[in-house]
């Protein structure tokens, strides 16, 4: 399957994006606790607004939005090209296993290794936010550490939560596909949102909410003939960055997964020389060629 260089770019833009996010999530702004979970006009001071409108452009749960649609797309390509017959099923599973959880494995292992080489816990009162209140505050087991391994437990990292949206996501993806190929939009479109509402409202699990978004990429090829006018990019940037401050949480990951939607539809389907240029720049490229890894690595 031949690479498209601007959907690398947009991974790599995205990679960079979420680690400057992180950088300011570990941060308490003006004393207030958790400012990524405050609603926009929850805070007045300067800096807390300035902080807002940072969260905000390089929105770290809109990036993973990304991730998450640009899989399934690249999973309906790839099962497509199967013919879905069985064993190449298999071959599917067994790369997307090769491709993912060496990187987990080792990131994991460096930091349970770093933890237990005499790391001690400490908190830079007032301004540490909340990821330094409960990462490694407390005494790891074998038994957290072998749980970790199995993505069964992500306490050892503030991002491995998406490590494991993904592994689930691709168990799902066979099933995915044969829907996908059966079904119409507006069923797509249903069932992808079932997914979000069920998650959140019935098993109380968000990360069940993020499968949604891998389904809906797997049906960007019928986004083609819809998604082609260049006024949806505006769109798709209001949606990746308005929601996330002013709704409730499946509403928003329904705008953010829409505007993840339409911004790679329109990669996709539309000229876009400037934007496809800047995307193929060789920073981009570098970091989206191993956005991955960079991603697990980051946090460290």
């Amino acid at each position: 399957m031949k690479r498209l260089a601007h959907l690398d770019g947009l991974r790599g833009l995205a990679a960079i994006a979420i680690a400057f996010h992180h950088s300011l999530y570990i941060l308490r702004i003006n004393e207030v606790w958790g400012m990524w979970h405050h609603k926009l006009f929850d805070v007045l001071t300067p800096q807390a607004k300035l902080t807002q409108l940072l969260l905000l452009i390089f929105n770290g749960r809109a990036v993973v939005t990304i991730f998450f649609v640009l899989s399934g797309y690249v999973a309906f390509l790839s099962l497509e090209r199967s013919n879905f017959q069985f064993n190449q099923t298999l071959r599917y599973y067994a790369k997307r296993l090769v491709r993912l959880y060496p990187v987990y494995f080792v990131v994991t292992l460096l930091t349970v290794l770093y933890v237990s080489s005499g790391f001690v816990h400490r908190r830079f009162d007032p301004y540490s936010g909340e990821w330094f209140w409960w990462l490694f505050n407390h005494k790891i087991t074998p038994t957290e550490i072998v749980r970790n391994f199995l993505l069964m437990n992500v306490s050892l990292s503030g991002v491995a939560w998406s490590m494991r949206v993904e592994a689930f996501s691709t168990l799902l993806m066979p099933l995915f596909f044969f829907i996908v190929k059966k079904t119409t939009l507006v069923i797509d479109v249903c069932i992808a949102l079932g997914i979000a509402l069920f998650a959140f409202h019935i098993l109380k699990w968000s990360d069940l909410a993020f499968v949604s978004m891998c389904y809906m990429g797997m049906t960007l090829p019928k986004w083609k003939n819809i998604l082609n006018k260049k006024w949806l990019l505006m769109l798709a940037l209001f949606l990746l960055t308005v929601p996330r401050m002013t709704m409730p949480d499946v509403y928003k990951i329904i705008g953010e997964t829409t505007g993840a939607l339409i911004l790679v539809s329109c990669l996709l389907y539309q000229e876009l020389p400037r934007l496809k240029r800047f995307l193929q720049s060789r920073v981009l490229q570098f970091y989206g060629s191993s956005s991955y890894a960079f991603f697990l690595l980051h946090f460290l």
